[in-house]
């Protein structure tokens, strides 16, 4: 049988700076072509945010819209902005055709850029930075959802947000058909009001505010000593390096739990959405 392919856009929010998770999403890519039998994926990156690229939707059968650094706002009135709206609504517009569906998946950034797009929730600043490992609860949508129902309940997830979608807009989210998968377990600081963390738009396109694209093993090596662990220690204290040494070294459930299931799960649904 011959190889089947699936091309992958990666609709970038770092602007022009280094991100250890375009190299956690990079990677994880090239593992998944490697490793599923009779399939090759192949990416291409466009520089969304900081250069106006956008990928031309009949070129691609994924899309991946990453996190980024800085205000979720900061694109109101700007062409960069204006554009990737507009992308969106072609995206939901093609799906919506009948004809073979594309599948979008939108991390950190991308996650408050849609709750502006759509209107769902506010997008506001957060009392304090959101960093390290959480365990997170699904909702009862989350274990229905044929996605997340394959994660363990509670699971563990990767954040560094200064911003969080909170105050959820639940009849206009019912009348869209988006379904709120996830919230924050414990937010920080105690007594604020749990933020939105993972969203199902549509049978293809799924949304997390938390980083699935995090690979444990590496995030291991970064954190095992040196300059990453020493800006830990300096910015939050010791207490926050246990805890995510701790995260890293649980079992079961355990941070692998959602590199493994997430991300490689969609992309494998997009492959047999389009292949069969």
């Amino acid at each position: 049988m011959p190889e089947q392919h699936l091309n992958v856009s990666i609709l970038s929010m770092y602007r022009d700076q280094e991100s250890q998770g375009m190299k956690y999403l990079k990677s994880l890519l090239e593992n998944e072509s490697n490793t599923i039998p009779g399939l090759s994926i192949s990416y291409q990156i466009f520089a969304t945010r900081e250069s106006n690229e956008l990928p031309k939707l009949s070129d691609f059968d994924l899309f991946i819209s990453t996190g980024g650094p800085g205000d979720p706002h900061d694109g109101i009135g700007q062409d960069w902005e204006n554009n990737y709206f507009e992308f969106l609504k072609n995206f939901q517009a093609h799906n919506a055709s009948g004809i073979q569906p594309k599948f979008f998946f939108s991390i950190c950034h991308s996650f408050q850029l849609l709750c502006r797009f759509f209107d769902i929730a506010k997008v506001v600043p957060r009392p304090q930075t959101c960093f390290g490992t959480f365990k997170c609860n699904l909702e009862n949508s989350g274990k229905e959802d044929v996605l997340f129902n394959k994660l363990p309940d509670p699971f563990y997830i990767v954040e560094n947000r200064n911003w969080q979608c909170v105050h959820p807009e639940l009849e206009k989210m019912e009348s869209l058909g988006i379904k709120i998968l996830a919230k924050e377990l414990n937010p920080e600081p105690a007594g604020a009001e749990p933020a939105l963390l993972a969203l199902r738009i549509s049978p293809f396109w799924v949304a997390t505010q938390f980083h699935p694209e995090t690979n444990p093993a590496e995030m291991r090596k970064i954190y095992s000593g040196g300059k990453k662990v020493q800006e830990v220690l300096d910015k939050y204290g010791p207490l926050k390096m246990l805890q995510i040494l701790d995260s890293l070294n649980r079992k079961n459930p355990s941070l692998l739990d959602t590199f493994e299931c997430l991300l490689p799960e969609f992309i494998k649904s997009a492959a047999i959405s389009k292949f069969g």
